[in-house]
């Protein structure tokens, strides 16, 4: 099948020597703009092969001239509000979850096998190449322009493209580097986890919950959790639903021994069959985790494994999640080196109700102490202190105050999205650990408008602009839109949005140096993973320490283009695994050195 005129602009196919030179001089020419589908998997395999054609992309990307077809589609979506859905035409129901390989997007286009299988052609001059394979070339090609031309028809200007495509460029450079893992650790962690599961297996049979072949006993299960007295979901076919939140709260709730088992034996398991494989993986080659440059709210997510995401753990004695995390070891003469913004959603919300109502709260703050602590301030507030006091308490590290802050920050969050008392609980709860009743959380939120009097602006505009339904934003600063949302999404949307666009900017900025800036101190160190307000980088140990003073300046400089009204911070710490909660330690020179846990 052809495209029309698309198939005519088409020319033919050459050897990839021909090809990085015709890439050098179309890069090269500020009228050139090129499209491609999944075009970061397309840059990044390039300049692979050409290493002298990244800085070539690197200054196209920057200059706007490169675009990602499954992006934009992406974007579109996101736009109309149905990210990742098919829509019927004629009624907008639902038809099906939508896939953006460009074989779905483009009608007839053929599904042939010859796509995963040029590797094979390395070396075969494009005259011998059967048919079929030169055929397919032509007509994905064809089939990208296509595309293009029919999302400017359907959609025009598809704001924010060009800079997800920098994004996705990143992203994808960070996951072909990839991320290792320490053999030791990894064979303790499993044959730990294979002692624990069997032990748990053991006691779960005496408590007649798991049969002798291992299988559970749904029926017993569903008994102990009708006795508990708790409130039970179902599944779509009527079922009590027996997933993990369930088993924790019934067990919770009547100290029922054999479900604590159950809870626990589940959270081993899937350690053991989901990420326990992975780890392995990183020991002989490194993980190249799949990040997605785009969810609706703007962020990113990950995958195979999800390494914005880990198990946490608590740290006791049999919970072993948190050694998840600890399996991962910079490369030999390197360390990580971890940077997270400060309260990066607390300083966008400041900046949005700052752009919204002439909200100065937070500006004031921010202006006054740029390391504001707002988890405290609220905490203080309640407690009837100042905010002065409340940190000379928490220097003190005062357990009152350490536990009312605990309880402030989900409150920071959840009501800055719009969410209601009831809501909020069960938010409170699995996030952060904080048990509220619902007349406590309403009293939380009672405290956390006085802290912030233009909150009731903002909430009246956002109750405004949703009252006859959903509606499409458009974010600060990027103009990135997003249909389809309700009043919390609108309300919470604002600041996440933000935050995911400055996150990616800096990300963008920090790549450049690590990669093509030879004059950076960075340059030749790697990003390994990004995790929504923190960027990893693996970094030669001896200048760690330069590295990580300026990774701090270009992530606080770059956030600065989207809150250009709240001062950003940003923290470095230096460590020779993955730790959670690393924090910045300075030795007798004043230079970091890596942060340890305490034994």
């Amino acid at each position: 099948m052809s495209y029309g005129d698309e198939a005519a602009g088409v020319g033919g196919v050459v050897d990839r020597f021909k090809a990085r030179d015709m890439m050098k001089d179309w890069l090269r020419d500020p009228t050139v703009k090129l499209i491609a589908h999944n075009l970061a998997f397309d840059t990044t395999v390039m300049s692979a092969e050409f290493p002298e054609l990244l800085p070539l992309f690197v200054d196209a990307y920057e200059a706007n001239r490169l675009e990602d077809t499954l992006l934009r589609e992406q974007l579109i979506d996101i736009a109309e509000g149905h990210f990742r859905w098919e829509l019927d035409p004629l009624t907008d129901e639902v038809v099906k979850r939508k896939s953006y390989a460009l074989g779905s997007l483009v009608p007839g286009l053929e599904k042939e096998t010859y796509r995963t299988h040029y590797g094979a052609l390395r070396d075969v001059p494009v005259a011998d190449w059967e048919p079929g394979f030169y055929k397919y070339a032509l007509q994905d090609a064809a089939a990208v322009l296509y595309l293009y031309r029919s999302q400017e028809r359907r959609h025009g200007v598809v704001v924010d493209s060009e800079a997800q495509a920098r994004a996705g460029f990143s992203l994808r450079l960070m996951s072909a580097w990839g991320m290792r893992t320490d053999p030791e650790k990894v064979l303790w962690l499993e044959a730990t986890l294979e002692k624990g599961v069997q032990g748990l297996v053991e006691e779960l049979i005496k408590q007649r919950l798991v049969r002798e072949d291992g299988s559970r006993d749904m029926e017993t299960i569903r008994q102990r959790l009708r006795a508990s007295g708790i409130t039970l979901s179902y599944t779509p076919t009527g079922q009590i639903s027996t997933g993990a939140d369930t088993l924790a709260a019934a067990a919770d709730a009547k100290n029922d021994i054999g479900l604590n088992f159950l809870v626990k034996y589940a959270g081993m398991l899937k350690l053991l069959t989901t990420y326990v494989p992975a780890l392995k993986t990183g020991t002989v080659v490194p993980i190249n985790a799949d990040y997605q440059t785009l969810v609706e709210t703007g962020r990113t997510s990950c995958r195979r494994p999800n390494l914005q995401n880990l198990p946490r753990g608590k740290k006791q004695a049999d919970d072993l999640a948190h050694y998840v995390r600890e399996c991962f070891v910079p490369r030999s003469g390197n360390y990580y080196c971890s940077t997270d913004y400060d309260s990066l959603e607390v300083r966008t919300f400041g900046q949005v109700l700052f752009d919204k109502v002439n909200g100065t709260t937070l500006k004031s703050a921010y202006a006054a102490d740029p390391d504001f602590d707002p988890h405290t301030n609220l905490a203080s507030q309640i407690m009837g202190l100042t905010y002065e006091e409340g940190m000379r308490l928490k220097k003190a590290k005062d357990p009152a105050l350490l536990n009312m802050r605990q309880t402030a920050k989900p409150a920071i969050f959840g009501f800055a999205g719009g969410m209601g008392p009831r809501k909020f609980r069960s938010y409170a709860w699995k996030g952060y650990g904080v048990s509220l009743s619902e007349i406590e959380s309403q009293e939380l939120r009672t405290n956390w408008m006085r802290s912030l009097p233009e909150v009731t602006n903002y909430f009246a505009r956002i109750g405004a602009g949703t009252e006859h339904g959903q509606t499409t934003i458009a974010q600060l600063r990027s103009g990135r839109a997003r249909g389809g949302v309700s009043y919390t999404d609108c309300a919470n949307g604002f600041f996440q949005g933000l935050a995911a666009d400055g996150a990616k900017h800096a990300l963008w900025e920090v790549t450049k140096r690590c990669y093509v800036d030879r004059s950076s101190v960075m340059y030749g160190s790697r990003p390994v993973c990004f995790v929504h307000d923190e960027i990893i980088l693996e970094t030669p140990k001896e200048i760690a320490h330069e590295v990580a003073l300026e990774q701090e300046r270009v992530m606080c400089e770059a956030m600065m283009k989207f809150t250009p009204d709240i001062p950003s911070r940003a923290s470095p710490a230096l460590m020779m695994r993955w730790y959670k909660g690393a924090d910045r330690v300075f030795d007798h020179n004043g230079r970091l050195v890596p942060w340890e846990p305490k034994a």
